[in-house]
């Protein structure tokens, strides 16, 4: 999560970023965040939930207080049951990745600025330039988004192989 500006000392903006790192592919998100509070981080991850659920398991969040609220661990992991982790405080080796999409995404939006003024679209236009962007070292020269692309064909097989047998032995118990 990306903080906000004490702009001057005239109005406090709480407004912030949700960044999302896929571990195993380095596949980054991003979705504005109006602040983060619990039905605010609620419906921000209500828009990434829309857009990659299909993919998504279980997460792994820092320690903020946005990610602890009980409203929005109940909306994550009773509603759309999905799993979620905490980072052991003091270790940096567990947000290697994070830190460093983190910093890449300060190219875009230097450290200090507001993201009040930030839209949804010009978000996705920045997630969509870092994730075609090659990763010489950790993904081989492979750029994140060819890599997700085929590990979420690859997993929408296996669920789909998995809905069928599921629905089989129904059939059979029912017999």
């Amino acid at each position: 999560m990306l903080p906000m500006k004490h702009n001057n000392g005239q109005y406090q903006d709480h407004s912030a970023i949700m960044t999302v790192v896929e571990h195993k592919t380095r596949f980054y998100a991003l979705v504005k965040v109006k602040s983060k509070q619990s039905k605010d981080m609620i419906e921000a991850f209500k828009l990434f939930y829309e857009r990659y659920g299909k993919a998504v398991r279980t997460i792994t969040a820092d320690n903020g207080s946005e990610f602890i609220s009980w409203d929005f661990l109940e909306y994550v992991q009773k509603e759309l049951k999905i799993k979620l982790y905490y980072r052991t405080p003091s270790s940096p080796q567990q947000r290697g990745s994070s830190e460093n999409r983190n910093g890449k995404l300060r190219d875009w939006f230097p450290k200090g600025i507001s993201f009040k003024p930030v839209r949804q679209q010009q978000l996705d236009a920045v997630v969509d330039k870092m994730n075609a962007m090659s990763m010489r070292i950790v993904l081989q020269g492979k750029s994140p988004i060819e890599l997700f692309d085929k590990e979420y064909k690859t997993m929408q097989r296996y669920r789909r192989a998995y809905e069928k047998r599921k629905m089989i032995k129904r059939s059979h118990n029912h017999k």
